[in-house]
């Protein structure tokens, strides 16, 4: 099926006219009995499964991309209207999630159609249904792997996750973006590494459980935290296209507002091991038992990999106004193999980083179980990959990369989860920086490079150096390590420019 793109401007301009059902307060769509969206191995032998096929199918068949009734629709309304990387992530989503429910339902017929949701956290196999490459059958596209076993973490259900928005200490929202959301997208790969990712059926039940993990967040209490429903945070908000929008208060609870549930609304309870393909691509990884808190887990055993001696360093610089690099190095090529590189700082710096380092100490301690997003425009550290580009190998996905700071020469990957790991890299990451920047104006989550076609991807660092000696601050290692699906292509995927630290003034989170 082709997909017809169009941009903002286009789409607002195209559907100014469109149908019915415009924008309404949630409780105006429903009944008053509280809905419930069931794990799709429920809902699947259910009398709502022809239906939700029967609508999927209509909404695809349906070439008007300005019509909300079909698919292009809703594609184009993540195109051009998501946040990712920035804040109201898994309040917008939920908005958007819940809209396009009302659509689905209308065209397949069955008013009492909710979403199923896939908890891959108990099964990461794509369900069969949408594995089916029949032509006939309208949940399925092709994509790399069916497996997301690798995409999983019990971080974002860790017992000092306290607060929801991104800007805040230890926060939910920041967390579960990270991890397990932007991996699903990579390791699935196809479509699901793009902003087009809702053309692929498996993404409205993918977000959909990402939705059920904030309400399990918050359920699982223990001084889990979100912004009161009087904190300005709430005001203003959610466009989803021309004429549609939602209030962000709205979105605080799903029960109270939006009148529905989850069929299972508890944390996971196992989390499966890594496959023996991805311990087999890191050098002395042996399975074990994770000796973490969250008691989720199982873990592995990861050996620091080779630092490349190689590397041009980059030296001390202005990035920007607000922004200084403290030394670098150049020209980076990501393949199947992983890679640590070594960044020398300048021997005027590690003062001004201990600092930084006793200052973002001192906040996180006065800000503990601090539900509003902090307003600190203090200076930070951050890891900066820039001129990041994708080779056409590395478009499709199949595969992201741990970037892992100053990691011992071998540790439980749980305990590098809590303790060295800065975020991933991989096509999903890339292609929506390259996106927001360009489309949306917006270098939050990183944005491009001064190169053109190229993206930029900004990691906080700060909190990982608490406690790094004083003498110790002289260099850093940055380590990237490769998480395959079980299909994924072997040579360079990714080249990067230059791999820095900086020191920011900006707020950076």
């Amino acid at each position: 099926m082709q997909r017809k793109v169009l941009t903002r401007r286009d789409f607002v301009k195209a559907s100014g006219a469109t149908l019915a059902l415009m924008t309404m307060t949630p409780r105006s769509f429903g009944v008053q009995a509280r809905s419930r969206r069931l794990d799709w191995d429920t809902f699947k032998s259910t009398a709502a499964f022809p239906s939700f096929v029967r609508g999927i199918g209509a909404m695809r068949d349906n070439k008007d991309a300005t019509d909300r009734r079909s698919w292009a629709y809703w594609v184009n309304s993540h195109l051009n209207y998501c946040p990712h990387g920035i804040a109201y992530f898994l309040a917008w989503h939920r908005g958007y999630v819940y809209y396009f429910e009302q659509y689905l339902r209308m065209v397949s017929g069955n008013p009492g159609l909710m979403l199923p949701y896939w908890d891959y956290y108990k099964n990461p196999r794509i369900p069969g249904e949408f594995t089916d490459a029949a032509p006939s059958n309208p949940l399925y596209v092709e994509r790399i792997n069916n497996d997301v076993t690798e995409a999983l973490t019990a971080a974002p259900f860790a017992a000092d996750v306290l607060n929801f928005p991104r800007g805040t200490i230890n926060a939910f929202e920041s967390s579960v973006e990270r991890k397990p959301h932007d991996p699903v997208h990579d390791i699935i790969g196809g479509v699901m590494t793009t902003m087009q990712s809702p053309f692929d059926p498996i993404f409205w039940l993918h977000h959909a459980n990402i939705d059920r993990l904030w309400v399990a967040w918050v359920a699982a209490g223990g001084g889990r935290r979100m912004p009161s429903p009087s904190s300005p945070y709430w005001l203003g908000a959610f466009t989803y296209g021309p004429g549609l929008a939602m209030g962000r208060y709205l979105t605080i609870n799903c029960h109270a507002q939006m009148n529905y549930e989850y069929e299972n609304e508890a944390f996971p309870a196992v989390i499966v091991t890594p496959t023996a393909q991805v311990l087999r691509a890191v050098p002395g990884a042996r399975s074990g038992n994770a000796g973490g808190s969250t008691g989720l887990q199982r873990s592995h055993v990861i050996s620091r990999p080779p630092v490349l001696t190689t590397l041009q360093p980059s030296g001390q610089r202005p990035t920007d106004s607000t922004r200084f690099s403290v030394g670098g190095v150049r020209a980076i090529q990501l393949d199947e193999n992983p890679v640590s590189a070594n960044i020398q700082i300048d021997p005027s710096t590690p003062l001004r980083l201990k600092e930084i380092i006793d200052a973002d100490a001192a906040l996180r301690r006065q800000h503990t179980g601090f539900a509003e997003p902090l307003t600190n425009g203090g200076a930070a550290i951050q890891i900066v990959f820039d001129e990041i580009r994708l080779t056409a190998l590395g478009e499709g996905g199949g595969y992201f990369y741990h970037i892992y700071l100053n990691m011992p020469a071998s540790a439980e990957a749980t305990f590098l989860e809590a303790n060295n790991l800065l975020g991933s890299i991989g096509s999903f990451a890339i292609l929506s920086a390259l996106h927001h920047s360009m489309q949306l104006h917006d270098h939050a989550r990183g944005g491009m490079s001064a190169q053109s076609g190229a993206a930029r991807l900004t990691f906080p660092a700060t909190h990982l150096l608490a406690g790094v000696p004083f003498e110790s601050l002289k260099d850093v290692t940055i380590s990237l390590v490769r998480v395959s699906g079980e299909h994924a292509p072997t040579g360079v995927v990714i080249t990067i420019g230059e791999m820095r630290m900086e020191i920011s003034n900006d707020g950076v989170e």
